[in-house]
């Protein structure tokens, strides 16, 4: 009986070199029969291998991109492992892991425990382990179907545990980022957020000193006031001279008064109201801003950088940014191995990741090179926590885009600029210029400036400002809007998709942009503005966002925490913006888009039901509060999607709604009361502004035959254009 099967034996091994000369063994030693097996490709060699050199077939078993796509692994493993489930239900009920399932069934062995906190998992299979098992289990199995179920067996538990060992050397790498950025966490604060200007300080000195002069000089004219007046001895001179003399004295104590009350206002709010943590409307981290108050408010001269408290904010960011994205790897490795299946798809979390073989190349570029991989994320959130530092001192990039013509090259590269770094031109759209700029943090009388610690920047990152344009640019096409994408979302998404992003060469930067073709692009001087000087040119914040109907201004002002919302808007320390500076910005549009952006902004013009009684200044001053006919009026324009032409005309013309718009508002000659500072500026009603539109076009849509907003329509489908000004 012995001899019989030792006899089949032979007789099986002769029968299979017949049938496959090109690895036989008869004119070889062992040694070299095996040499030249494993050089030889292909399951048959790796049988014949497995047979004649009790081992494995090294090259036919490794892992790798070029044999995980051809064998169609996820497609195989999803089957497989269904299978092993619907003749094993209790498997679905129990507290074995998926990954243990598939070991027990595929490798002979359910005990197979990967986690982060072990690296490598608690077992290691080999393909000579796993085949000799499927040939015991499945003896009717040909050699071939026996060679590839053990290979794909072998790569999809080599493969888990390959994502094992990344998502530890994730785990770990996170926890290094964090120290590193968290001693950066300081020196990020204190270039890339508003510090004291020199310049400033010294024009809030002078402020002071004049105003102690003529407080002081006030005084001396009221002393030798009084002396004339106790030595005169004309009554009626004496009582006159009394009376101007108690004016001035009530004059001067009041003024005095008033500006010490400002100052103590001022600087309890800041600690109080001002300062208070950001509650609405803002996502990722926010840096606290102090706003220039009080006697100096105006030049930012007695503007106090919030240091220590920002630099604790972000260190605090940042050990939660990296706490969280720690947890996430373990959750995600976790469902991985506990077997989560999509329901869309019926499809296993390890299906999945067997889909993306590139995983294998991540981690083998990790393994060679820890250090950079550390040295590009450490960049890549520095990067990322500058950004944020940026758009918490309102920085931002505006584009002015013109649909009719290509750019101008000089306009790119502005001549004389001293600033024309901040210029930039997407080489993706022939149409649109961009600038990146900031707006100061003062009360009143802000102005564009520079984003801070650009120098710096280039030190640290060789990034300046063109970069920085041209990273938020690129960030803001690709995702679609303005949402802010947080880095955690990244390792939430999948691992591969950091690995990418920091691949992608794009920098993180992530400034809010404005597109519109309503827009001014000007070369802002950057200095501190005396008092008394237009201010007009250099206040050209970019306060619609997005087609006519403002459709991008909510999610624009919502990354600023300028939305009617926004902290510094319902405190009101952002009220020349909002009431002032963007009213009077929007001056230029025809009156319906005029009327939609400020919709968006949260604002609407003086209206009669505001009057409090007759004279009172509220009447003529800008309310905050879109009115309550805005979400019907840009609901129709949208959903109808109607064109600029035709829905001003048909707005200014055919709504009954619009209409009572109009009625509605305050009609006292356009005149508008500064919210800040109390001066007058023309900022017209939407009823006079509809019927200079209409009358600025009367003649031509006469003579083209307009009876209705569809044919204004036609006008613009052959290209023409109704701007409030004829150009």
């Amino acid at each position: 009986m012995h001899f019989t099967k030792k006899v089949q034996a032979l007789s099986g091994l002769l029968l299979f070199s017949i049938q496959y000369p090109s690895v036989t063994a008869s004119a070889f030693s062992r040694d070299s029969v095996c040499a030249k097996l494993e050089a030889t490709a292909g399951w048959k060699a790796a049988y014949n291998y497995h047979r004649q050199c009790k081992n494995y077939h090294q090259p036919y078993f490794k892992p790798s991109f070029n044999n995980v796509k051809p064998m169609h692994l996820s497609i195989w493993y999803n089957d497989t492992i269904s299978g092993i489930y619907d003749a094993n239900p209790a498997y679905r009920t129990s507290n074995i892991t998926e990954a243990e399932v598939f070991a027990k069934t595929m490798a002979g062995d359910g005990d197979f425990q990967c986690n982060v906190l072990d690296s490598p998992c608690n077992r290691k299979f080999t393909p000579r382990q796993i085949t000799d098992h499927l040939a015991d289990m499945h003896p009717e199995w040909e050699p071939q179907r026996l060679m590839e179920e053990a290979q794909k067996t072998t790569v999809a538990l080599e493969f888990i545990e390959t994502a094992n060992r990344l998502h530890v050397a994730l785990h770990r790498l996170f926890g290094i980022v964090q120290t590193n950025q968290g001693q950066q966490a300081g020196s990020i604060v204190r270039y890339f957020t508003n510090q004291k200007n020199r310049d400033s300080i010294q024009l809030c000195r002078i402020k002071e000193k004049v105003l102690a002069w003529c407080l002081s000089l006030m005084e001396n004219m009221m002393y030798f006031g009084w002396s004339f007046i106790q030595s005169s001895d004309d009554d009626s001179a004496s009582q006159a001279l009394k009376g101007a003399s108690q004016l001035v004295q009530s004059g001067m104590q009041l003024t005095q008064n008033t500006i010490e009350s400002m100052v103590d206002h001022f600087q309890l709010d800041a600690e109080d109201m001002w300062r208070e943590a950001r509650k609405n409307g803002t996502d990722g981290l926010r840096l606290e801003i102090a706003y220039s108050v009080g006697l100096c408010g105006d030049i930012g001269g007695n503007f106090e950088p919030m240091n220590w408290e920002n630099q604790a904010t972000m260190s605090e960011y940042v050990q939660q940014l990296f706490t969280n994205m720690r947890e996430m790897v373990e959750r995600l490795n976790q469902e991985i191995m506990m077997g989560r299946w999509t329901d869309s798809e019926s499809k296993s979390l390890i299906a999945h990741l067997l889909s993306k073989p590139d995983m294998l190349e991540w981690y083998e570029r990790l393994k060679r090179d820890l250090t950079a991989f550390e040295k590009d994320m450490t960049t890549h959130f520095g990067q990322a926590l500058q950004s944020a530092s940026l758009v918490s001192d309102q920085c931002y990039l505006k584009c002015v885009r013109d649909a009719k013509q290509k750019r101008k090259a000089e306009n790119c590269n502005p001549e004389g600029w001293w600033n024309k770094e901040s210029r930039f031109c997407p080489a993706d759209d022939e149409h649109t210029i961009c600038q990146l700029e900031c707006l100061t943090l003062q009360d009143k009388r802000n102005h564009l400036q520079k984003p801070p610690g650009i120098e710096k920047s280039k030190q640290w990152y060789g990034i300046g400002q063109t970069a920085i344009a041209e990273a938020s640019w690129r960030n803001r096409m690709r995702k679609g809007s303005n949402k802010l994408e947080s880095d955690s979302e990244l390792v939430a998404h999948g691992i591969l998709e950091l690995d990418t992003r920091l691949n992608s060469g794009v920098p993180p930067y992530q400034l809010p942009v404005s597109i519109s073709e309503y827009g001014h692009l000007v070369e802002f001087d950057d200095g501190v503005d005396p008092p008394g000087h237009n201010l007009t040119l250099n206040q050209q914040f970019p306060c619609i966002s997005g087609d006519w109907t403002a459709s991008g201004t909510r999610d624009f002002m919502k990354r600023l925490d300028l939305g009617p919302d926004g902290r510094d808007v319902v405190s009101g320390m952002a009220r020349e913006l909002i009431e002032e500076i963007c009213p009077r910005n929007l001056q230029a549009m025809p009156p319906v888009t005029h009327y939609f952006a400020t919709c968006e902004l949260g604002i609407q013009y003086p209206r009669h039901e505001f009057m409090l009684k007759p004279g009172e200044d509220y009447y003529y001053k800008i309310k905050r509060g879109p009115s309550e006919h805005c979400g019907a009026l840009l609901k129709e324009a949208r959903e109808n999607d109607m064109t600029e032409g035709q829905g001003n005309y048909h707005f200014c013309k055919e709504s009954p709604l619009f209409n009572k718009v109009l009625q509605e508002e305050n009609h006292s000659g356009g005149l508008v009361l500064s919210p800040v500072e109390e001066w007058p500026w023309h900022g017209q009603s939407t009823r006079w502004r509809c019927q200079h539109w209409l009358k600025l076009y009367e003649k031509e849509f006469k003579y083209a035959g307009v009876k209705n907003s569809d044919d204004v329509r036609k006008l613009e489908d052959q290209g023409r254009r109704f701007p409030m000004k004829k150009k």
